[in-house]
């Protein structure tokens, strides 16, 4: 044995000599095959090279042992310095490293098509890692401390005992994805998704990324990921046993397309770190998310979510046809919702569709503050109650008993927007607003049940600007405080309840207001009785079985009520003489039915119409107190007087 080695080492060395010979006389590329990976050393860099002993061979500062020496071989390929190429083929991969960053490698192999290359601490240059080609039984696993690229150039690669991808490394990671690409894995995968980060996840590039979960999730990441505005390409999420992307710092898109569609929990969702973690920016490019599981989320963010232009115009899409279902582990049930941040929601630009339709389901929730700034909003939810009573009787949209008995924990009722609460760190309860200065907002809650409401907030709802339209089977605008209308175009229909309901004050200062309640005893307006109407400014219609009236003196503008016929489509409007002075065209969604006795509402005021008609409250800034308007609905009129206050109907 010992004669054999020593004629292996004179064997070797006689042709590493000549190989060494043909790599100095010419511009040729060194390739030193080991561990099934190529390292590819360029004439021109080569340097010394060291045979020492006959048991080493040193090359810019990488030393083999010729015992791990597979081959040794020259051609004339090209070397791009600080690449490493991995191109897979069946059961194998191809592995080839560039010279100049060979002794950075720490750990290089290729068993079969599984591939593993871990950086050495000494690393101080960004090494690009470009995959490609295809393999049914194959990964890539990469370590190291220093920031990298890893280029997903036409790869289409399925792995059996772990995520396809698994880039460990803790910093930067630059993904550009070119071509057609594809990765899955499998049921029984030891993986947390397809394609796993730990690092920074900075993701450009004009191709498409296909991502099947079939273990977790399609793509987790440990940390942060951000689409850069220069990608034009998109991410595909076709399947994920759980969720679509899981993601433990933030998520930013500032260009490119995601479709997330076929997971089986939430399509994004994003958990923090710390305070400062586990928000979501829309900043540019395309998000469509379906979302299909019962209580699931299509973006549920433990911090805040932001949609802006900073970068151009985002498109945000989500569809959810999931249910509510019973969490065991809180004993409650958890609504699903396309939008959910347990923070605040910001919308300054954008187009936003949020689409929800199973039983208990909501299009946006959050537990802060919802502002929108500007942007096209449209929400709209047909569900009806999802019920379940401590996980052993579930009432999918069937429920018949007594709702206003039931237990908040045993129930999720379908909003079209929710702002709700949440205790603090300090055991208090944070509250959350609405605040609406700007943009388009079309809201849409049409499940025929009670608790089927347009736009809910458990504190105050400001309205400042912008142009808002709810339309509801219940309430249609509801705030558990006051509401505030100080401008803007705002139309809420409640076919079987309030317009606008406020448990509390409300105050129009501006805008124009039109409130469509249905019969008696719901209002167009509502102040929650003990509190008070407030007219100071604005354009006011309220159509509906009553209306609350202001009792105040603080309320400065006077208004007008009567009884009227009321349709769809139809004109009303207010003339004093030869001027009118507003008109209005009934909604094609409201259909009033009428018939009131007359009674006193909340608010202080007196409402309701007589005889079947419908009550209309009007009220403008050019009206005079003690003067009479003529009041016309299709084609019956009334003259009435205005009043500043009182306690009267007329």
């Amino acid at each position: 044995m010992k004669k054999n080695t020593i004629l292996h080492r004179r064997f070797f060395a006689t042709v590493l000599t000549l190989a060494l010979t043909s790599v100095a006389a010419s511009a040729q590329t060194l390739n030193i095959v080991s561990g099934g990976v190529v390292y590819a050393v360029p004439a021109a860099q080569a340097g010394d090279m060291i045979y020492q002993d006959g048991t080493t061979l040193t090359v810019m500062n990488k030393t083999f042992n010729i015992t791990d020496i597979d081959s040794i071989y020259i051609d004339n390929s090209a070397v791009t310095d600080d690449a490493v190429d991995v191109t897979y083929s069946g059961t194998t991969a191809t592995v080839r490293v560039a010279g100049n960053i060979m002794q950075y490698l720490a750990e290089a192999k290729a068993d079969g098509a599984y591939v593993t290359l871990v950086q050495s601490s000494d690393l101080a240059r960004e090494i690009t890692y470009t995959l490609s080609g295809t393999s049914d039984n194959g990964s890539f696993y990469m370590d190291g401390s220093y920031k990298a690229t890893v280029v997903l150039n036409g790869l289409t690669l399925t792995s059996t005992d772990s995520a396809a991808v698994n880039i460990e490394n803790g910093k930067r990671i630059n993904l550009d994805i070119e071509g057609t690409n594809t990765l899955k894995d499998s049921e029984s995968s030891g993986g947390k998704g397809a394609l796993m980060v730990n690092g920074h996840s900075e993701i450009t590039g004009s191709g498409t990324l296909n991502l099947y979960g079939y273990a977790k999730h399609a793509y987790w990441a440990d940390e942060y990921v951000q689409l850069k505005a220069s990608m034009t390409g998109a991410i595909n999420v076709l399947y994920a046993a759980k969720d679509g992307l899981s993601i433990n710092q933030y998520y930013v898109q500032n260009g490119g397309t995601v479709n997330i569609s076929g997971v089986l929990d939430d399509g994004i969702q994003v958990s923090a770190d710390d305070e400062e973690t586990g928000y979501v920016t829309l900043s540019g490019g395309s998000l469509t998310i379906a979302a299909t599981a019962a209580g699931s989320k299509g973006i549920k963010a433990d911090g805040s979510i932001s949609i802006n232009n900073a970068k151009s115009t985002p498109t945000l899409t989500i569809t959810n046809s999931g249910t509510g279902k019973w969490d065991s582990d809180d004993s409650e049930v958890k609504g699903s919702a396309c939008l959910s941040s347990d923070a605040n929601i910001t919308i300054d630009a954008g187009t936003i569709s949020l689409t929800a339709t199973g039983n208990g389901g909501k299009g946006m929730s959050c537990d802060s503050v919802l502002t929108v700034n500007g942007g096209e909003l449209t929400v709209a939810t047909s569900g009806k109650q999802y019920v379940n009573i401590g996980g052993t009787q579930a009432y999918d949209g069937t429920y018949s008993g007594n709702f206003d008995s039931l237990a908040d924990a045993y129930s999720s009722s379908p909003k079209g927007i929710k702002v709700g609460i949440k205790a603090d760190d300090n055991g208090g309860v944070a509250v959350g607003d609405i605040q609406i200065n700007g943009g388009t907002v079309k809201v849409s809650a049409t499940g025929q049940q009670d608790g089927s409401e347009g736009m809910e907030c458990k504190n105050t709802i400001t309205i400042s600007g912008g142009t808002v339209s709810v339309n509801s089977y219940d309430d249609a605008i509801n705030a558990a405080k006051n509401i505030y209308i100080k401008g803007g175009t705002v139309t809420a229909v409640g076919s079987n309840n309030d317009g606008i309901d406020a448990n509390a004050n409300i105050y129009i200062s501006g805008g124009t207001v039109m409130a469509y309640g249905g019969s008696s005893p719901e209002c167009g307006l509502d102040a929650a009785e003990g509190y008070q109407m407030y007219f100071t400014g604005g354009t006011i219609l309220a159509v509906g079985g009553s209306s609350s009236t202001p009792t105040s003196s603080s309320s400065t503008q006077p208004y007008v009520n009567t009884t009227g016929s009321v349709s769809a489509n139809s004109t009303i409007s207010i003339v004093s003489g030869s001027t009118t002075l507003a008109s209005f065209t009934v909604p094609s969604t409201y259909s009033a039915s009428g018939s009131t006795s007359g009674s006193n509402r909340p608010g202080g005021g007196f409402g309701g119409g007589m005889g079947g008609s419908t009550y209309i409250l009007i009220s403008t800034p050019d009206m005079v107190t003690g003067s009479s308007y003529t009041v016309s609905s299709g084609s019956s009129s009334s003259t009435a007087t205005a009043v500043q206050y009182g306690s009267s109907r007329f």
